[in-house]
């Protein structure tokens, strides 16, 4: 039977933990997104050249920490106006939070995250998008 709903945009997943960024990958692609992933800082950046509608960032990445990929992206202008939401396990929440807005990002998401939390999330960006 094929599905009559309607594919919604591509997300970049960046987590460098390949469980996590499987396990998020799967829930975006259960709720309809398509679906790309990064598993490094330099990664992210240049995947996001295909201008996907929004990212999903980790923020402990082995190469460039995901502040300071948030920042780099909000510099391009090819990429600045992406939504940007982090999601992670093991950075403290409220920092999290300040600096997340300090470089941009839409939001700072605590994981293990429910899938349809995150949908919504991602759903909320994209209407502050447009």
């Amino acid at each position: 039977m094929v599905s009559t709903q309607r594919l919604k945009p591509t997300v970049l997943v960046v987590d460098d933990h390949h469980p996590t960024a499987y396990a998020v990958a799967k829930m975006l692609t259960h709720a309809g997104f398509k679906v790309r992933q990064a598993f490094t800082g330099l990664a992210a950046i240049r995947t996001a050249n295909i201008l996907p509608a929004v990212i999903i960032l980790d923020v402990h990445l082995p190469d460039i920490n995901g502040f300071d990929v948030c920042r780099r992206l909000r510099s391009d202008p090819r990429t600045a106006k992406i939504p940007i939401l982090f999601l992670s396990s093991t950075f403290d929440f409220v920092r999290g939070k300040v600096e997340a807005a300090k470089c941009g990002a839409q939001a700072f998401l605590s994981h293990p995250i429910a899938p349809a939390q995150l949908a919504e999330a991602i759903e909320s960006a994209l209407q502050e998008a447009s």
